[in-house]
């Protein structure tokens, strides 16, 4: 995405998702919520894979449920409790930044699976090599005035990242939003149809795990990458199931990079 024109293009369409959302932007109620309720569907999973733990035969898949439970509620406990201790210093900070702030300023926070070209999008928008092009460890903010207006994007580890456990996913998943403060405006789940793999499934569980179902509204999936794919090959990604999956969480809400009419969602 090296022309100008089509990060204008991209903006353009960020803006229009942001004023239908009135300018709200994910909150850190929205993502605690979201971990109570992951925490409860968890707790009712494991009794059900447990019912018949009664016999003394141990259950692997709920035991491993139970780990990724252990692995939440610290978390979140963590988190929370670190928060609480730091809140009024960062109230007093917000309250200065946010009479600094301006209207159109925007927080943009990457998602997406490993080496689907985050790092290379944020770059784009920002227009310059902000982001390292790797596999990213550890989420990332960088900051820019882009067609004035300030705007900030967080870069994520991507998901199926075989370079961090569950647990320091979740950590950096949460310090994105931390980096985000006081929220994104907008998650754009970055697709790259080049390297798109079928069988990548669960984006859209994973990103409600992390985020919650409050952030389908703030959801934007662009499609980078279509000059590089055969038209058959971008007809066949498409029509994929999981593609049909991302589209429809997403309202439909997406942006085609370079891309050729004949083969747009």
């Amino acid at each position: 995405m090296e022309n100008r024109d089509q990060v204008t293009e991209l903006l353009e369409n960020i803006e229009i998702m942001v004023g239908v959302n009135g300018r709200q932007h994910y909150t850190n109620e929205m993502y605690e919520d979201a971990q109570k309720t992951t925490k409860e569907r968890e707790q009712i999973s494991v009794w059900e894979l447990s019912e018949n733990g009664m016999s003394g035969v141990r259950d692997p898949l709920a035991e491993k449920k139970l780990h990724h439970m252990d692995i939440n509620h610290k978390l979140f406990t963590d988190t929370t409790e670190e928060d609480h201790d730091k809140q009024i210093d960062r109230e007093e900070q917000d309250t200065k930044s946010h009479r600094d702030e301006e209207p159109d300023d925007l927080r943009i926070l990457l998602l997406g699976v490993s080496g689907a070209g985050k790092s290379s999008t944020g770059n784009a928008i920002l227009g310059r090599k902000a982001f390292k092009e790797s596999r990213t460890r550890e989420s990332e903010i960088q900051t820019g005035r882009v067609e004035d207006r300030n705007i900030s994007i967080i870069d994520t580890p991507g998901f199926f990242n075989t370079h961090l456990t569950d647990e320091e996913m979740k950590k950096q998943m949460m310090r994105s939003l931390y980096l985000a403060h006081p929220g994104p405006h907008v998650f754009l789940l970055i697709i790259n149809l080049e390297n798109f793999e079928e069988d990548k499934r669960n984006i859209v569980e994973q990103i409600q795990e992390n985020f919650g179902e409050e952030a389908l509204k703030f959801t934007m999936v662009p499609f980078i990458g279509r000059e590089k794919v055969s038209r058959a090959e971008c007809i066949l990604i498409i029509e994929s199931e999981e593609i049909h999956r991302i589209l429809n969480y997403s309202e439909g809400r997406f942006h085609v990079i370079n891309s050729k009419n004949e083969c747009d969602p």
